[in-house]
C-alpha cells in the first residue's frame, strides 16, 4: 500500500484525518441513538422513524452541501458543519445523562447531526480531488 500522499501532502493528510474522525464520530451515532431510542420506549417504531429523521436530514444536507460546496470554501463549510455536528454531539450526551431524556430531542438531534453530516460529506468529497494533486515540490522530485 502506498502512503506517500499521507507523508508528502499535508491537505491530503488533513482530509484523511478529518475524514476518519468523522466516519468513527457517525458511527458510533447510527448505533448509539437507536439503541437509546429502544431502551427509552422499547418500540421499533421510535427506532424506524428517528433513524428516518437522520436519514431524510443527511439527504437535505447532501443536496445543500453539493451548493453550498460550489459556493463556499469548502475547507471552511467542512469544518463548520463537522463544529455543528460535535456540538449535537455534545447535546445528545447531555441528554442521555438526564435522570428522564427527552424523546423529542433524539429526534431534532438525530436530525441535527444528519444535515450536519450531509453537508461536510459532500464539501470533504468535494475537496478531494484539489486536495490530491500531486504538489509542484512533489513533481520536482519525480
Amino acid at each position: 500500500m502506498d502512503i506517500s500522499p499521507l507523508r508528502e501532502s499535508r491537505p491530503f493528510r488533513d482530509v484523511f484525518v478529518a475524514r476518519t474522525v468523522s466516519v468513527f464520530g457517525i458511527g458510533m451515532l447510527a448505533v448509539a441513538l437507536p439503541v437509546q431510542v429502544y431502551a427509552m420506549t422499547g418500540s421499533t417504531v421510535h427506532v424506524g422513524a428517528v433513524a428516518s429523521a437522520t436519514g431524510f436530514a443527511l439527504l437535505a444536507g447532501f443536496l445543500w452541501g453539493g451548493v453550498l460546496a460550489d459556493r463556499h470554501d469548502r475547507r471552511k463549510l467542512m469544518l463548520r458543519a463537522r463544529v455543528f455536528a460535535g456540538i449535537g454531539f455534545a447535546l445528545l450526551t447531555l441528554n442521555a445523562f438526564l435522570p428522564s431524556p427527552s424523546l423529542a430531542a433524539l429526534y431534532v438531534l438525530a436530525a441535527w447531526d444528519g444535515l450536519a453530516t450531509g453537508i461536510s460529506v459532500t464539501a470533504l468529497l468535494a475537496a478531494r480531488p484539489r486536495s490530491c494533486a500531486p504538489t509542484s515540490s512533489s513533481r520536482r522530485a519525480r
